[in-house]
């Protein structure tokens, strides 16, 4: 949010300027020209605001921005009321260029600012050293908040990327917990019904054997029953006396 209001306010700074710029030079000679030039920055700005949105590289944000800083020093040289466009120059540079590089180019820019301002006044002052100085320098202590600002936005997300990804693994490895749970519920289930099945073939076997061998006893007995039986109906046969005579 910090970083997106600093942007807008950049925006509506070089904008503003810009629009300053174009007013004071009205009834100047030369005023069209000015004017045109001055939508011509305009939309140049605004075709660097739509690449910023499409995150172009970083070649390009350097050529966007050479040529909109040759654009606003042919305007400042034309007229000394775009000299204030120097500020968010120096802001662009800083924050488009590595800081070593921006250096050098944020010192010229502020010695061409000078420049124009003590041509403008056809003498130099302290005002016109001392603006364009302090002016560099709020705009590299605000490049530098603004990167400080960028750095912690994109460790936060990269802290949340994996906490979203650790939470996605967490999530992942549950489900896979829940799954294996459910096939070792499953794969108990199936052990005891086979155990329960084996055990009942098991008994039906013993019983069936049981069977067999009493039904193949029962005949026997049955038979044995019948020879006693038939063998105690008989009648006894009359016991011979001693001479082999049988008693009267």
């Amino acid at each position: 949010m910090a970083l997106l209001l600093l942007r807008r306010s950049e925006h509506v700074l070089f904008l503003g300027l810009l629009a300053l710029g174009a007013a004071g030079t009205a009834g100047e000679p030369g005023w069209p020209v000015l004017l045109a030039g001055t939508v011509l920055v305009a939309g140049w700005y605004a075709a660097g605001v739509v690449l910023a949105r499409r995150r172009g590289t970083r070649g390009l944000a350097i050529g966007w921005l050479a040529v909109l800083v040759a654009g606003c020093a042919a305007l400042a040289l034309g007229s000394a009321s775009f000299v204030w466009l120097a500020f968010p120059l120096f802001l662009l540079a800083t924050q488009l260029l590595p800081l070593a590089a921006s250096v050098p180019v944020v010192a010229a820019l502020t010695a061409g600012t000078i420049a124009v301002i003590a041509a403008d006044r056809d003498r130099w002052d302290a005002a016109a050293v001392v603006g364009p100085v302090v002016g560099a320098l709020v705009a590299v202590m605000i490049t530098v908040v603004y990167r400080d600002l960028a750095d912690q936005l994109r460790q936060r997300a990269e802290l949340l990327d994996e906490l979203t990804a650790a939470q996605d693994r967490l999530a992942a490895s549950q489900r896979d917990a829940g799954v294996l749970a459910e096939r070792e519920r499953l794969a108990r289930e199936i052990h005891d019904t086979i155990t329960q099945s084996l055990t009942s073939i098991v008994l039906v076997l013993r019983t069936a054997r049981q069977s067999a061998v009493t039904g193949a006893a029962r005949p026997y007995r049955s038979r044995w029953s019948t020879s006693s039986t038939r063998r105690s109906g008989r009648p006894a046969a009359p016991s011979p006396t001693p001479g082999g005579w049988c008693a009267t």
